[in-house]
């Protein structure tokens, strides 16, 4: 708090202490969501990215308005610069309620949402079975009251009911829904009609969420101020750690959530078979117009060669990194040059994964890219490996892997 209260005294903008936010709520987030989702699948792997990313922009969010409420104590109150112990004084009130009495309420709720965005996905995975959710709380003295009269309530998953009542529905809310077999519902005339806050009349877990968006941190907040705090974020604390077979996996709070299963099967799949490679990191989604940004995660190479397109991964291989664009292709597959061509734009090696469903044969696949490598003007692309769904090569061009 020193470092952040001088720096604030200096006119700096600080992002040490959203760092550490973000990073101490992204714990207890992943965490919690795997102590309810021991097994992980596709769902899971997208529900999480979503949160990570969520966590870093209410962390972002919450710096922000503490750094520009610490802004307002620099000057007394004849408009006089404080010495730095004065201020220092002042401000102290003001880093106490937002990083104890706030955190800690804050921590809470990442632990409930967390929690409950981890079973809404188990119930989205069952609701052909187990159609009806039921409202729980955790009936002790300090239920109140307005949760206390749901507690009991049952609604079909997908009835409007969960878009405004699924918890938590405020701050220390410990509610939670669970699965029932009862087959009949409660009616809407006796269905309770209670005060939820208005920033949780809604479902976290559906939008993908830990904190609300209506939160008071989002007010009146730059859109730049996201992006301005992710780039001074030192670039080891913006990602997600995970370890596959002993080698590190790296997943960025912005890297495309959509994509990120399909990533971490095509990653696996190259570290089953390739010892070579020693880390992987899946990277950011950044604007082009932010190419500082981009600069703390590209070799100089990169960003001299390529027009600013994100990539999917850099790949340590051999001791060097390598940019690489992943193609995940449904379908028969028969496009694979275009993909090919669009990822020799972003990239300096294409890895494509074929699905089940594709009908390509091997001597096709061949003759096509031969045939493409043969008349490409982009020199800095190094080559294509084509694996099939059991990740068999069908195709490798250069010796990188």
């Amino acid at each position: 708090m020193k470092r952040v209260l001088k720096d604030v005294h200096n006119s700096d903008y600080n992002a040490e202490l959203a760092s550490i936010t973000a990073q101490e709520l992204a714990r207890i987030t992943a965490k919690e969501y795997k102590n309810i989702n021991v097994d992980w699948n596709a769902p899971d792997t997208e529900m999480m990215q979503r949160l990570t990313r969520d966590v870093w922009q209410f962390s972002s969010a919450k710096n922000y308005q503490e750094m520009r409420d610490l802004t307002t104590l620099l000057k007394d109150e004849k408009g006089e610069l404080r010495s730095f112990s004065d201020f220092s004084n002042e401000a102290s009130k003001v880093t106490d309620r937002y990083n104890e009495t706030w955190m800690q309420t804050e921590y809470n709720t990442a632990v409930s949402s967390s929690q409950n965005a981890a079973r809404w996905t188990e119930f989205q995975k069952d609701k052909d079975v187990i159609p009806n959710l039921e409202y729980q709380t955790v009936g002790d003295g300090a239920v109140r009251a307005e949760h206390q009269v749901l507690d009991g309530v049952i609604k079909h998953i997908d009835d409007v009911f969960w878009a405004s009542h699924y918890p938590p529905n405020g701050w220390g809310c410990r509610c939670e829904a669970v699965q029932t077999l009862e087959t009949s519902t409660t009616p809407a005339n006796k269905t309770p009609d209670i005060v939820i806050p208005k920033m949780f009349r809604t479902n976290l877990a559906s939008d993908s969420l830990v904190f609300p968006k209506g939160h008071p941190y989002y007010v009146e907040i730059p859109q730049h101020v996201l992006v301005k705090t992710l780039k001074l974020i030192p670039a080891e604390n913006a990602f997600r750690v995970d370890y596959y077979k002993d080698k590190p996996v790296l997943t960025h709070v912005t890297h495309h959530a959509h994509e990120l299963h399909n990533n971490t099967i095509i990653t696996r799949t190259l570290i089953d078979k390739y010892k070579t490679i020693s880390k992987v990191e899946l990277l950011p989604d950044i604007s082009s117009k932010e190419m500082e940004l981009k600069k703390k995660f590209y070799p100089k190479r990169w960003y001299e060669q390529l027009d600013a397109k994100n990539a999917d991964a850099l790949i340590q291989i051999k001791g060097k990194d390598t940019i690489v664009e992943f193609k995940y292709l449904t379908g028969n597959g028969k496009h694979i040059k275009r993909h090919l061509e669009n990822a020799a734009d972003k990239s300096e090696y294409a890895v494509i994964m074929l699905t089940e469903e594709s009908t390509l044969k091997k001597e096709w696949i061949q003759k096509k890219l031969d045939a493409w490598f043969l008349n490409t003007d982009k020199t800095h692309f190094k080559g294509a490996l084509i694996l099939d769904k059991d990740g068999k090569e069908l195709y490798k061009k250069s010796s990188l892997l």
